[in-house]
């Protein structure tokens, strides 16, 4: 065994042990004293269990008090020199033999429960700190600025300097930072039984034991993959069904594939919510992999959807999302333009779209004028899903050349903790507008030489129409296709992303765009 696999093996028994510790600081942080007669949450109830901490702090000893404070202060400590620990264990285990891989995956489920963990110790921990003069003289106890994690409302754009000092400045307070609507997640299949594999070990590794899985299959020919949702390890952690009902027009047998997914989805989307009381459901396909922050993101965002009449969907999937031309974990935009590919579809939405879905291409349709309605979507800078598909219905078009090259986020972004009022309709537009305040016009056979010699700027180039904007893209090496009309993770016309020299590239159209 290497020094390495030994390093990993206490990296390892540290995450337990804090794991614990921190288990034990929360369970006496709700037992209180003696005399207090307040009720321990049970174990694995997430962290909306503490959403009437404030009353139960009041009722706390100060001398309880002062010992949950001292223990989350000392915990989080330790928690950061931990993770520092695992990131090199992990770098580690990649160049161990096989055998101890075994290590690496269980040093990331730990890390994924220390992450939550420690969510709710954050939690506590501020709503101890509310109450005033609690027990008299207040602790001496504080955090080092080193290791002090707040997080900041994040601006429309920062740059590279404001997204490395993100953890030091204070976030306002997030009201609403957990949902309380119910939402599931739903991965649907075919016959592809290797990638359906990929995938759900995936979203089972980082999600909540509150968050219904389902698996849909279409049509009940592959076996294989039938009997592998139904078997260990996978049968008692998800509802698994078939639709077995394939209808699609005779005379369109030349694409049938796309018929038969959009008969697929009309079908498993209808039978999840009528026989469930979901508010929401986010829609994964057999060739997608989650980031470690994808259902915090989700449950977050959730509200986005339910306060703002102007928002379809949220989704996971930045088109633009090479790593070339991405640089905040924080950053959150809207878009004229349905991205896919990992998104939240509401009730209230799926009772719109149900009656006329299309019995082809979809996804094509939803973001048409008569659907879209004006509405926009919300997507990450950095991805939060990854597509593997280099087989499938669309034959693997674009993946070589775009979809494999997309950046998958590895940052666990606490987002329960972000103010994201700033993706409301009226405070985006405002931002949008400062935004654009500043940029240099230049043409596109100077862009290149604009973006070596400056440094931080704001560098444009204007399009007439899509044939030039296809140029465009096979000039910068973006993937520049339109649907109805409106470019790729565009905002009123408006595509953007970072360059070199942490640089800002923006494709605008002209006023007598075309």
């Amino acid at each position: 065994m290497t020094q390495w696999s030994c390093n990993a093996r206490r990296a390892v028994i540290g995450v337990i042990v804090l794991s614990s510790l921190l288990l034990i600081f929360r369970w006496m942080s709700v037992s209180g004293s003696e005399d207090a007669s307040v009720t321990r949450s049970p174990p694995g109830s997430d962290v909306r269990s503490l959403s009437s901490s404030a009353s139960l702090v009041e009722r706390l000893s100060p001398e309880a008090t002062r010992l949950v404070e001292y223990c989350l202060e000392k915990a989080e400590l330790e928690r950061h020199q931990l993770l520092q620990q695992l990131r090199v264990a992990e770098g580690a285990l990649v160049k161990c033999p096989s055998t101890d891989r075994d290590l690496l995956a269980k040093l990331n489920q730990l890390t994924t429960e220390n992450i939550r963990l420690t969510a709710e110790n954050e939690y506590l921990s501020k709503q101890l700190r509310s109450v005033p003069s609690i027990g008299g003289e207040a602790l001496p106890l504080s955090l080092p600025n080193e290791a002090e994690h707040t997080i900041r409302a994040v601006p429309l754009h920062r740059t590279t300097a404001d997204a490395s000092a993100a953890d030091a400045t204070k976030l306002p307070t997030n009201t609403a930072r957990i949902t309380t609507k119910k939402i599931g997640v739903v991965v649907l299949c075919h016959n592809r039984p290797e990638y359906l594999k990929r995938a759900l070990d995936s979203v089972l590794t980082y999600k909540p034991d509150h968050i219904p899985l389902f698996v849909s299959q279409d049509s009940d020919r592959d076996k294989t993959l039938w009997s592998m949702v139904n078997s260990p390890p996978y049968k008692d952690r998800l509802t698994a069904f078939q639709i077995t009902e394939r209808d699609i027009p005779a005379k369109r047998v030349s694409a049938a594939s796309y018929y038969y997914i959009a008969n697929h989805y009309k079908k498993a989307l209808d039978k999840i919510f009528s026989e469930t009381d979901l508010d929401s459901l986010i829609i994964l396909e057999e060739d997608i992999e989650i980031a470690p922050d994808f259902f915090d993101y989700f449950e977050t965002t959730q509200r986005l959807l339910d306060e703002d009449p102007s928002l379809l969907c949220v989704s996971a999937w930045n088109d633009l999302g090479q790593e070339k031309f991405v640089r905040d974990p924080y950053a959150l935009r809207r878009s004229n333009f349905f991205p896919g590919l990992g998104w939240l579809l509401t009730r209230r939405l799926w009772d719109e779209l149900s009656p006329k879905w299309p019995t082809g291409f979809w996804d094509d349709w939803i973001r048409e004028p008569e659907q879209r309605k004006g509405r926009d979507c919300i997507h990450p800078e950095i991805s939060r899903t990854y597509t593997f598909g280099s087989s499938g219905a669309s034959g693997g078009q674009f993946f070589k050349e775009h979809l494999s090259l997309i950046k998958l986020n590895d940052k666990a972004v606490p987002w329960r903790e972000m103010d994201l009022s700033y993706l409301f309709k009226d405070k985006w537009d405002e931002q949008f507008n400062k935004l654009l305040d500043g940029i240099e016009e230049v043409s596109a056979n100077d862009a290149s030489a604009a973006l070596e010699q400056k440094r931080n700027s704001k560098i444009g180039i204007r399009y007439s129409n899509k044939n030039e904007y296809r140029r465009l893209g096979h000039t910068f090496g973006f993937h520049s296709d339109m649907k109805a009309g409106v470019p790729r993770t565009a905002y009123r016309g408006v595509v953007h992303f970072w360059a070199q020299n942490d640089n800002q590239l923006f494709f605008l159209p002209a006023s007598d765009y075309r």
